[in-house]
């Protein structure tokens, strides 16, 4: 599995949030099995989202479709998101 952490921004996070879950289809198709949503607690338009991928080469088609860089610009994001991918290693529980 595949772990990509995506940061960026958003000129309204509601308008963000309904493209971006609109869009769940798609990255389904390309091999996303899930993610989350963080939002900055001083800055609730600044955004992290933690996507899981079947693999990295499926996470990087879906990253260069241009469909996707498309619905990016016209849910609000400003900017280009700055992504770090990384495999699971382990987990810890407190």
């Amino acid at each position: 599995m595949i772990t990509a952490i995506a940061k960026t921004q958003c000129t309204d996070f509601d308008q963000w949030l309904t493209g971006f879950a609109k869009h769940g289809t798609q990255r389904a198709k390309f091999g996303c099995t899930g993610c989350q949503v963080y939002r900055g607690l001083e800055n609730a338009n600044e955004l992290t989202i933690v996507f899981n991928w079947s693999s990295a080469k499926d996470m990087q088609a879906f990253m260069t479709d241009p469909s996707v860089q498309q619905e990016i610009a016209k849910a609000g994001t400003i900017g280009a998101p700055v992504v770090s991918v990384t495999s699971h290693f382990c987990s810890f529980s407190s």
